[in-house]
């Protein structure tokens, strides 16, 4: 086994490694995201860590925006994650932000071509993330024709309640059991009007997206900042938004 990695700051263990795994350094991460950022004329947003130091992100805005309707703007960003504990491989990712709510979501379109992602196992190749992420910037476009797509599609209480059940249901739950939980109840009221932006996105599929993303970015129960910030870019949220907008095409 390799020794404990330690952070550089505290000197806390971050995890034990055997010896097949590849350590991306920060410093290495931070290099090549400087370079990806410069060579595609993005601007270098902000980047931070998680779980003192276990995790790291970085996040660069990538010049493309574009309007689902007047004034409902959505802006692209480039996502850049990796850990110092095998947790999560290191991985490029676009995704969007909305203007009106600064909720995110991450563009799992055309079957993830805009997403780069190696294991700890593996050895981090840069010129191919470069590549990859170099012909996927149109995954934006992509983005925006599907969000058009769904602000067209007004939805009713018995749509509305299919969705949500399907998007929520445990295999243990009943639809009764669904329905008065605090996801459910949340979420609902945030389509029918609570949501930032409603005006906007109105009672349509764009509008039950929005909800959504708005519950799992904004009110979703997490203990400390560090945990809702990985769920909302990394984990469960971010699994539950991209499983919404597979539903609502569905």
């Amino acid at each position: 086994m390799k020794g404990i990695k330690n952070g550089s700051d505290t000197n806390a263990p971050l995890s034990v490694v055997s010896n097949r795994y590849k350590a991306v350094q920060p410093v290495e991460v931070l290099h090549f995201f400087k370079s990806l950022v410069e060579e595609n004329g993005f601007k270098l947003h902000t980047a931070g860590t998680l779980f003192g130091g276990k995790r790291m992100w970085a996040l660069a805005e990538t010049g493309n925006f574009g309007e689902v309707s007047k004034d409902d703007g959505v802006g692209g960003f480039l996502l850049l994650s990796t850990s110092c504990d095998k947790s999560i491989a290191t991985t490029a990712r676009f995704t969007t932000v909305r203007v009106v709510c600064n909720n995110t979501l991450s563009m799992s379109v055309n079957n993830n071509a805009n997403m780069v992602s190696f294991s700890h196992l593996q050895k981090f190749d840069h010129e191919a993330v470069k590549a990859k992420l170099a012909n996927s910037v149109a995954a934006f476009g992509s983005f925006m024709e599907m969000a058009k797509l769904l602000k067209k599609q007004k939805m009713n209480q018995v749509a509305v309640d299919t969705f949500l059940f399907n998007l929520l249901k445990q295999p243990e739950q009943t639809c009764q059991e669904v329905a008065v939980t605090k996801p459910f109840q949340k979420i609902l009221r945030l389509f029918e009007g609570e949501s930032k932006g409603f005006e906007l996105a109105g009672t349509t599929g764009w509008g039950m997206l929005n909800a959504v993303t708005e519950y799992y970015d904004h009110h979703a129960t997490g203990r400390t900042q560090d945990s809702k910030l990985n769920s909302t870019w990394l984990g469960e949220g971010n699994k539950v938004k991209n499983r919404a907008v597979e539903l609502l095409l569905a």
